[in-house]
């Protein structure tokens, strides 16, 4: 079943897509289009009535944007605490194979590391490790990993052959606060392969804002989603067997979402960044690498 819901939270510009959130910072950004900072910092006088026009003019423009903003729903609608049951309980019982590019995926994150902290062990924030094939790599690379992930099962085979010197795993679910042993500790990058996408939408915007507060200054926040099928933000609670939760975002929401948490935009591009099979395309997926500012 698939339908659309009309969200009044926040959006962009009439040329890019809106995102879903229940944060008003995330319409800042508005209210630098054009001249209207100059205008809304004009004196008000009874002979200068440009600064009404201007807060005439932008309640109108927030307004065209709430309503055009739209959100594809397929499957029926749960809670948040069914969206994580739903998806952890898929991920116990059908394992997932890690993806074709994954080797290059990460050793594109160890060269951003590197730039931040060359010659340096690096502490790493794995979430959502699944089958832990990054988390080998990173602690192979020399750096020292904390992975997190809701599926016991990951958890549990990852740690059979995890060298407890340099790997640290923890089985506990983004849709709830992180567990201290994760929120005492900051790291110098944060990498996230498709996980943050199964993230409750309304809950997201909480997410990335802990996120941001676990990376040090200057750290790097490595993130993969799948591009939504429709090319517009779609919210999937699953249908017959594939019960996962997942919110499928436009490149420009998920920018809107993490600029909202303080993140600085470094790169974002198609991933992989060459489709070789053409029936990979429908497949493909955003990368994009941010930078927490230094204080």
């Amino acid at each position: 079943m698939l339908h659309t819901v009309a969200k009044h939270e926040f959006g962009s510009d009439g040329g890019s897509d809106a995102a879903a959130s229940g944060s008003s910072t995330l319409l800042f950004p508005l209210l630098k289009m054009g001249n209207l900072e100059l205008l809304l910092s004009a004196p008000c006088t009874h002979s200068q009535p440009r600064k009404w026009c201007a807060m005439l003019l932008l309640s109108v423009m927030f307004l065209g944007v709430a309503l055009s903003y739209t959100l594809q729903q397929r499957g029926v609608p749960g809670t948040p605490v069914s969206a994580a049951l739903q998806t952890t309980l898929h991920y116990e019982t059908n394992h997932i194979a890690p993806g074709a590019h994954d080797d290059e995926l990460n050793n594109r994150f160890l060269a951003e590391l590197t730039k931040l902290s060359p010659d340096k062990c690096c502490r790493i924030l794995d979430i959502g490790f699944g089958s832990g094939r990054c988390i080998d790599a990173f602690a192979a690379a020399g750096h020292r990993v904390l992975g997190l992930d809701s599926c016991q099962a990951y958890v549990r085979a990852c740690r059979e052959r995890a060298d407890t010197q340099k790997v640290q795993l923890v089985c506990a679910n983004l849709h709830d606060p992180f567990p201290e042993s994760v929120s005492s500790l900051r790291f110098e990058g944060v990498f996230a392969s498709r996980s943050l996408f199964h993230v409750y939408r309304l809950l997201l915007p909480s997410v990335l804002h802990d996120l941001h507060g676990q990376l040090l200054p200057g750290g790097i926040f490595f993130s993969l989603n799948p591009l939504p099928p429709c090319f517009t933000d779609e919210e999937d609670w699953g249908i017959d067997n594939d019960r996962r939760y997942a919110h499928f975002m436009t490149p420009s929401t998920w920018a809107c979402l993490c600029e909202a948490a303080g993140f600085i935009a470094v790169d974002s591009y198609p991933w992989p960044p060459v489709v070789v099979d053409e029936h990979l395309a429908a497949d493909r997926m955003w990368l994009s690498i941010w930078l927490r500012a230094h204080d």
